[in-house]
Parts: structure tokens; C-alpha cells; sequence
């Protein structure tokens, strides 16, 4: 069972939420407005896949010795000005989304409250451009990208980028 000790450990993701079977685990807003998982233990089984899918808990392990970047500025400059990446992530988008994926990112509520949401089409880019440096309302997302990758390939297998030599 997950048990927020010290909140600076916990991202409140909400994966455990998420995965929980039971629904068990309620997401409750602290003193400062930020979210953190609460478990009814009378209806927790202790199956702790709560555990098992927090990132907090289960950190992958990075190898720090890779000398790699990636550097991208998109050449559309309407792009640029909407975007904090320089334009990647459109790009990138837009890719998937031609190829017949579909796209999940952080947008603004009409209430301007970050929330996750799921895109089709190239037209919904735009409610996702730009950066949102608040906790973001995940609600059931993860339980949709699992839905989606279960229905198979989310773009073409081809290269995203092709050799400039």
C-alpha cells in the first residue's frame, strides 16, 4: 500500500491512483492545493501494484556517461512564438498524428487549470503548446494511453528523421 511519508517525495503523479484495482486510493489536495494519494485501507487488498508503478519508488537507473544531445528549433517561426521547445514537441506531433496516432500532453482548462488530455488531429495542437509550471489534473489519462497502445502501433515505423549526408 502506498503511504506518502515525506510529500517531498511524492510527484503526486497519480499513477497509483491510476492503477489501483480496488479504487482504493482517493487523490486529496494539501494545505498548499497540491495533490497526494490517501488510501482507504479498509478497501486496499494489498496487491501493491500502488508501488510498483510509482516513479518515485521505482527510479530507473540513467547512464551518466553518455556524451549525447539533441538540438531542434523548429524552422517555422508562428511555431516558435507559441511554443517552449522551440517548436519540437509540434513537430514531433505532427508526425505522429499524420501517421494515425494520436498525441497526450499538458493544456488549460477553461477554468485555467492544467489538465492531461488526449489529441487526433493537427487543428487541437495548439492546446498544447506552450509550458504549464503547475500540477496538473491527470485524472484517468494514464488508464487512456494504456487503452490506446493496446489498440497497437501509434505511428508508422518509418524514421522520424532522415540523414542530412
Amino acid at each position: 500500500m502506498i503511504n506518502v511519508i515525506d510529500k517531498k517525495k511524492c510527484a503526486g503523479c497519480t499513477a497509483c491512483y491510476s492503477v489501483c484495482p480496488t479504487k482504493c486510493i482517493r487523490m486529496v489536495a494539501d494545505e498548499e492545493g497540491f495533490l497526494y494519494p490517501i488510501v482507504d485501507e479498509s478497501k486496499c487488498v494489498n496487491c501493491k501494484l500502488c508501488e510498483g508503478a510509482c516513479p518515485i519508488l521505482n527510479r530507473s537507473s540513467l547512464n551518466e556517461d553518455v556524451d549525447l544531445a539533441y538540438a531542434f528549433i523548429n524552422k517555422d517561426e508562428s511555431v516558435r512564438k507559441e511554443s517552449s521547445s522551440g517548436g519540437a514537441f509540434y513537430a514531433l506531433a505532427r508526425i505522429v498524428i499524420a501517421s494515425g496516432g494520436v498525441v497526450y500532453g499538458a493544456s488549460l482548462s477553461p477554468k485555467l487549470q492544467v489538465e492531461h488530455i488526449r489529441i487526433s488531429s493537427v487543428e487541437q495542437l495548439g492546446r498544447l503548446q506552450g509550458s504549464k509550471y503547475v500540477q496538473s489534473a491527470l485524472g484517468n489519462i494514464f488508464n487512456q494511453v494504456k487503452e490506446d497502445l493496446a489498440g497497437g502501433p501509434c505511428y508508422s515505423p518509418e524514421p522520424l528523421v532522415k540523414s542530412q549526408g
